[in-house]
């Protein structure tokens, strides 16, 4: 039977334990050096023949650490890895550095033990210096909910750095995809619009040019009728009754001249009993704003007859 026993090591390592326990725990990387050079035979039990195959000596750090310090947590996982990788490749020079350097505790010959170990442990020509298998924590998760250590519904989502590096890119890829899909739907907003407005102005220029033709045309026919007109024809403001336009058949009638019909009013020069009449008809009733009737005064009073002209008002 196998004795295990829990006592205080007095003296070295190696002369403390022989015969005194059976078993002990202890690095592969120096135990077993100072055991076999004080020449105590030992039997190593590997727990991964076991099915423990565990991480061990693990570097961690939060996940508000990665997020607001990323550049510096990946500076510093480049140094560490180069540095393995330079100590892998060079074993004597890195042994003679830290003998030299940092400590005497170990001599040279167990250090590069220690270094011939590590390669067979890390194995750096197979496997990449750093490399977490997430399967293998799975692993150890669910030995440790077999042991009762954990409890079942356990989750490692984010739990390993380059799984949680990979989220943190998504997040960010997902963020400017937002952004873009934004700023795309924007430009694409701002097309339209320029060319819904485009074309609205295009419409608007169309129908104004074919508005301003019309009262062009509008006028014009108001203008020709106005000056060619057989009967006298006067336009009056439909707020005071002042002359604006008369034509020369109206000049001819009331025998005022154009100027002197500027300082007047229709009413100065409709005769008196014409006046009334004129006021109160129909067209001037329903129409007053636009047309009345009139029948001019002409100058002086009595001396010429009376006679019909149109009268239009504007205002």
């Amino acid at each position: 039977m196998i004795r295990s026993l829990s006592c205080p090591i007095i003296g070295s390592w190696t002369t403390s334990l022989p015969g005194r326990v059976d078993g002990q725990t202890a690095y592969s990387t120096n135990e077993p050096y100072l055991l076999h050079k004080a020449g105590v035979e030992v039997a190593t039990i590997q727990p991964l023949n076991y099915g423990i195959d565990f991480y061990g000596d693990c570097i961690v750090t939060t996940e508000h650490e990665v997020r607001t310090h990323l550049e510096k947590i990946e500076a510093f996982r480049r140094s560490v890895r180069q540095g393995w990788l330079y100590a892998m490749a060079n074993p004597q020079e890195i042994a003679e550095l830290i003998h030299s350097r940092y400590s005497q505790e170990k001599s040279l010959d167990h250090l590069l033990y220690e270094a011939k170990t590590m390669q067979d442990l890390i194995q750096p020509e197979f496997v990449e210096i750093g490399h977490m298998n997430p399967e293998r924590w799975r692993h150890i998760a669910a030995t440790f909910v077999k042991l009762g250590m954990m409890k079942a519904d356990y989750n490692l989502q984010g739990f390993l750095y380059s799984e949680f590096r990979e989220n943190i890119a998504t997040e960010k890829q997902h963020t400017k995809n937002l952004v873009l899909a934004i700023l795309t739907i924007l430009v694409c907003f701002s097309i339209f619009s320029g060319l819904a407005l485009m074309i609205f102005n295009r419409k608007l220029a169309g129908q104004v040019r074919k508005r301003t033709a019309s009262l062009a045309a509008s006028e014009q026919y108001f203008r020709t009728f106005f000056e060619m007109a057989s009967v006298g024809v006067a336009q009056v403001d439909a707020h005071t009754g002042r002359y604006q336009r008369v034509n020369k058949k109206y000049c001819d009638i009331v025998g005022y001249s154009f100027e002197e019909l500027q300082g007047l009013a229709f009413t100065d020069v409709t005769h008196p009993e014409d006046l009334k009449d004129d006021l109160d008809h129909p067209c001037g009733q329903s129409r007053r704003r636009q047309y009345g009737r009139s029948v001019p005064r002409a100058r002086p009073v009595g001396q010429q007859p009376r006679r019909r002209c149109c009268l239009c008002r504007r205002g």
